[in-house]
């Protein structure tokens, strides 16, 4: 048994260093009382634990020990990536608040109720996705200006972000100028720093000119709509790609562009295309709205599909019409928007970022070998 005489401890000063705060508990005082004078201050934000660091000369490991005691006393608080927070304070209130919506914005300003089988299958991903991640999500199709007014409202409550697929720049730069998270879905704009997922647009197409030149056609029109969204612009690329890497010339009068409106079929257009002296032995319908009137044209023509006229069509099957056709996975499509849209808001990023669903070829009934 040993025995200590305080006499001695006192001369080596064993009592004073037995009854000595430690420098974690030393440094958790001071912290406790910046926090006391500052909680109610506004404007003013915790020190980052490299400044407390270097104010306090202490080692990192010191000060996480500090500041954990201070989030065991419920005095502070930290977020990922934002640093640590008073609690109680006005500013905490703010940065903390849960943003847990997804507001999907589809046929903006149409007067329909009912979402058609892309957009239906587009949102059940993102219900999916949404379930995944613990948010909600919501539908929307108000016009652009209303939008605006219920998003700039919503973002000051719980929105965490907008998935939207309209072609609609002015829309796609009143969020980066608002800072609102948003992800594009069938669209893109190539000179914006946007999130975007569409569907594989150039290998679609290539695959279908491929399946097209492997039954042994050289005559291929591309038949598709004339705007200036996105998909017509890949499209048609890969169109002539295919062309010019094959060495083959292409007759640009097999090339034909529909006016774009929902009331057109291009069955006019249609007939001009495959009345031509040098007419096609294949047609690439880059739209499926089209294929009703390039069905009409072969009626009136009398052109058999596959005899006398193999055809592809782009976009899922919504009945059995026995024309081979480009699918894709739009549900995974809406899952990955949300999820991607997550990824954003959480890193609060504005980065120019497209993720390509495959798009694949399923073969039906309407490719026939070319006659020699």
């Amino acid at each position: 048994m040993y025995y200590i005489n305080i006499n001695t401890c006192v001369k080596i000063g064993v009592i004073e260093m037995l009854t000595k705060k430690s420098l974690t508990e030393q440094t958790t005082d001071k912290l406790r009382l910046w926090i006391k004078n500052n909680r109610s201050a506004k404007d003013v934000s915790f020190p980052s634990e490299s400044e407390l660091c270097h104010q306090y000369k202490l080692s990192r490991v010191t000060i996480r020990r500090s500041l954990q005691i201070l989030k065991d006393e419920n005095l502070l608080m930290s977020v990922p990536g934002k640093g640590h927070f008073i609690l109680g304070s006005n500013a905490t209130l703010l940065i903390t608040r849960k943003k847990s919506e997804i507001l999907y914005v589809h046929n903006i300003g149409e007067k329909t109720e009912r979402l058609d089988s892309l957009r239906a299958d587009i949102y059940c991903g993102i219900l999916a996705s949404s379930l995944k991640l613990g948010l909600d999500s919501y539908l929307s199709q108000l016009t652009s200006e209303r939008l605006k007014k219920v998003i700039l409202k919503k973002n000051k409550e719980g929105l965490l972000g907008v998935i939207f697929d309209w072609n609609d720049p002015d829309l796609a730069k009143f969020f980066l100028k608002e800072n609102i998270p948003f992800v594009v879905i069938e669209g893109d704009f190539d000179e914006l720093p946007v999130g975007a997922v569409v569907q594989d647009d150039v290998g679609g197409t290539l695959a279908a000119m491929e399946k097209f030149e492997s039954f042994g056609h050289k005559k291929i029109a591309y038949f598709g709509y004339d705007d200036n969204w996105v998909h017509k612009n890949r499209r048609l690329g890969a169109f002539r790609e295919f062309y010019l890497r094959n060495n083959v010339t292409l007759n640009e009068k097999h090339i034909r562009l529909s006016q774009f409106d929902e009331s057109n079929t291009g069955y006019k257009d249609a007939i001009k295309l495959l009345s031509q002296k040098d007419k096609p032995s294949a047609v690439f319908v880059a739209n499926r709205e089209l294929l009703v009137g390039l069905i009409g044209a072969c009626k009136k023509l009398k052109l058999n599909i596959p005899k006398d006229l193999s055809v592809i069509v782009w976009g899922n099957q919504e009945q059995d019409d026995g024309i081979s056709f480009i699918e894709w996975d739009r549900q995974e499509m809406g899952f990955v928007a949300a999820k991607m849209l997550e990824d954003r808001a959480r890193r609060n990023v504005n980065e120019k970022m497209q993720v390509l669903i495959p798009a694949n070829l399923i073969n039906c009934k309407s490719i026939a070998r070319l006659r020699k």
